[in-house]
């Protein structure tokens, strides 16, 4: 079995190393962190999940000991760091690329699961955690509460494409086209869940009236008021860091000395 999905097992990982890679380059170009941080968040979301899977399969962890998985990780965190004079418009793509990392390391992983071995249930429980895995880390080494625990649904995707991986397996189906297939149908899940904002059940609000609530609207206020604030200064940060090279105006040549070096034309409102 090793060897029928070896090729099939390397292409899901470079793919969902890639668009894993990207989407944590992506949050640190949003946190405002610096190349090396940047990349440290590439690494950490690409690999960090399949190297507890690794761990836990009692396997040569494949996120340190393969070059081309973390040459992948580079020059994908290289390519999210590239984009970030886009900072303001980054929401969309990170939410798509993070669904597609999601729906290939939850179908990778239990392939690698089954290769190694495990039984249908250890098979999805690892695909979930190389799916879900690199996003917690990446989530909390940037400060933000880890999706997975309080967005639209996540792992539950995760889970479902875990399990047509093991349907497939037991009915001796599994290969290239319905291991797309299931890839596909996580992904579209995940999609889904953004759009339609599917949730799983919270726990019911406190009383109208009660301490409680007050406490709860107080913190809800000021969760807003931190997130505008946030969202200004990366605004603000972006047009700066955009207007720097237009700040002495354009440049123009005087007429009257044609060998003379141009000078910079006078914005309107300020000194010459």
């Amino acid at each position: 079995m090793a060897n029928a999905f070896g090729s099939l097992q390397l292409a899901l990982d470079l793919l969902g190393v890639f668009v894993f890679a990207v989407s944590g380059a992506l949050v640190g170009v949003r946190k405002d962190l610096d190349v090396f941080g940047v990349l440290c968040l590439a690494l950490a979301t690409s690999l960090a999940g399949g190297i507890v899977r690794d761990v836990l399969l009692d396997a040569t962890p494949v996120g340190v000991s393969d070059w081309r998985l973390v040459a992948c990780a580079l020059v994908a965190g290289l390519i999210g760091f590239r984009w970030s004079h886009h900072v303001e418009r980054l929401s969309r793509p990170i939410k798509t690329l993070d669904a597609a990392g999601l729906a290939l390391f939850s179908v990778s992983g239990a392939i690698k699961a089954l290769t190694f071995g495990a039984n249908g249930m250890e098979a999805v429980i690892l695909g979930l955690i190389t799916a879900v895995g690199g996003g917690v880390i990446r989530d909390l080494l940037s400060g933000i509460v880890p999706e997975v625990l309080r967005r639209e649904l996540y792992a539950v995707p995760a889970v479902v494409g875990g399990i047509l991986v093991v349907l497939a397996a037991e009915t001796g189906t599994l290969g290239t086209l319905t291991a797309s297939g299931a890839v596909a149908v996580v992904f579209c899940y995940r999609l889904l869940a953004i759009v339609r904002h599917w949730h799983a059940p919270h726990a019911p609000p406190p009383p109208v009236g009660s301490a409680a609530a007050r406490r709860r609207a107080r913190w809800d206020r000021a969760t807003r008021r931190a997130r505008i604030v946030r969202r200004a200064s990366a605004v603000r940060r972006s047009r700066q860091s955009s207007g720097r090279g237009s700040a002495a105006g354009p440049v123009q040549q005087d007429p009257s000395t044609p060998g003379a070096p141009p000078q910079p034309r006078p914005q309107e409102g300020r000194p010459s």
